[in-house]
């Protein structure tokens, strides 16, 4: 940012996260305008609410330039790689008992593009990114070819912190409230934009 800063760049953007709004029980669909109020125990969530901490003080230093925070859902594609996109490496999906919880993607590309077009656009603010729809886990395990398998979630939890202090996952078991909880965000500001 510092250097954007002193290069007088017309335009920034920077990539957070819809961690920073958290999962949590009475979500409704989440707008740009929506309260952040990370889970707590997810590193990634304090990390990009601290990064939109820094784009909210560089915005006040350089006003004339066009800052755009992104949060986007995760993205799928064939070089993505996210804590959502591990959870499709191996044969057995672990989902929560008598929850199907609902997730939204992004394919890369057109991440790619959006981003391109807000960059171009010189675009001041905060921006969701998510494409169209929801998919189950039960549908995504079905998608995937792999087997969904269900447990309780005081089960879930110790197998989730058992698997990650043993190192045998980097999916971190902060992200288990989005199993849990809703966090569906609505790219509301992006799909108005005038291309």
């Amino acid at each position: 940012l510092e250097a954007c800063g002193a290069a007088k760049a017309r335009s920034v953007c920077v990539a957070s996260s819809v961690v920073v709004y958290g999962a949590h029980p009475d979500n409704q669909i989440l707008l740009e305008g929506s309260v952040v109020q990370p889970n707590p125990g997810l590193p990634l969530a304090s990390t990009k609410l601290a990064l939109e901490a820094l784009c909210y003080d560089f915005a006040k230093a350089f006003p004339e330039t066009a800052l755009q925070i992104v949060r986007s859902c995760p993205i799928l594609g064939p070089e993505a790689r996210s804590a959502f996109t591990r959870l499709l490496d191996g044969p057995r999906i672990y989902g929560p008992w008598r929850v199907d919880p609902r997730f939204q993607f992004v394919h890369e590309d057109d991440a790619t593009r959006a981003i391109h077009r807000l960059v171009k656009s010189e675009s001041f603010g905060v921006f969701n990114l998510a494409g169209d729809g929801s998919l189950t886990l039960s549908q995504i395990a079905q998608l995937a070819e792999r087997r969904l398998v269900r447990l309780p979630t005081f089960l879930l939890r110790f197998a989730a912190w058992l698997s990650w202090r043993l190192g045998k996952t980097d999916l971190h078991p902060g992200l288990l409230p989005f199993l849990l909880h809703p966090w569906l965000i609505a790219a509301v500001k992006v799909r108005n934009m005038a291309y």
